[in-house]
């Protein structure tokens, strides 16, 4: 079945820029587990291409102590979500890559990307798949979950996250939760294939999956009202505990 649907979607996948140490990686994989090679590039970018099943999340973050407290949740469509916690349990990850920042992700099983994570610099990233939003990118955009990785080995600050996510364009729309523990503070950086916006976070913030910003929020080209009820939701929960 996954070599079927591969094919199917192979055009589009094709179109999704995977750097070659990922593609290693992958390789490896295939090799330690018998994996098909095939499957495991499917399972690791198919949320590149099959965008309305992406991972629609939500992320509260408040700030207190000298530390970042996050609350988050990875919103898969209900039955999908039932068969990954049966059949693929996550798994708490530390990766250390020597002249990268070393950080921790919880991760599925085989997967190279990162959903959310926090490194050795007190930087945490968190992903938001934005729904129904209008994307046409020329030419190959870098995997989502590629950037996520890229920002938790490369960031050690906000500046160096944004300057990161603008140099690197993705295939799909994302919002992307930035909190650093020295700077106590964060941002949101509205993230699409053909530019990236940043919009600044003091005290607690929340985040889900659709853009917020006038720069940004054209670009939607259908509803996003559960978005908006989700973040709704948050912000009153900011306001009734606001430490």
């Amino acid at each position: 079945l996954a070599l079927l649907v591969c094919r199917i979607i192979r055009p589009h996948l094709e179109r999704v820029q995977v750097p070659q140490s990922a593609r290693d990686e992958i390789r490896g994989i295939a090799d330690a587990t018998g994996i098909a090679l095939h499957t495991l590039f499917y399972v690791n970018f198919v949320f590149d291409v099959l965008k309305r099943y992406g991972f629609h999340c939500s992320t509260l973050i408040f700030f207190q102590d000298d530390t970042v407290l996050v609350g988050r949740n990875t919103d898969l469509l209900p039955a999908l979500a039932e068969v990954a916690l049966k059949l693929i349990p996550p798994l708490v990850v530390e990766v250390s890559i020597p002249g990268r920042a070393r950080f921790t992700h919880v991760a599925a099983p085989c997967l190279v990307g990162v959903i959310n994570g926090c490194n050795e610099h007190g930087i945490s990233v968190h992903s938001h798949q934005i729904i129904n939003v209008a994307e046409d990118p020329q030419g190959p955009r870098l995997a989502s979950s590629l950037l996520m990785r890229m920002l938790l080995e490369g960031a050690h600050d906000l500046a160096s996250a944004a300057e990161i996510a603008r140099a690197n364009p993705t295939m799909r729309s994302l919002n992307v939760v930035v909190a650093s523990v020295r700077e106590q503070r964060g941002m949101v950086l509205e993230v699409h294939p053909d530019r990236v916006h940043r919009a600044e976070r003091e005290g607690a913030f929340a985040c889900t999956t659709h853009f917020t910003s006038k720069a940004m929020r054209p670009l939607h080209d259908g509803p996003i009202v559960p978005s908006e009820m989700r973040l709704a939701s948050l912000q009153a929960l900011i306001t009734e505990y606001p430490r």
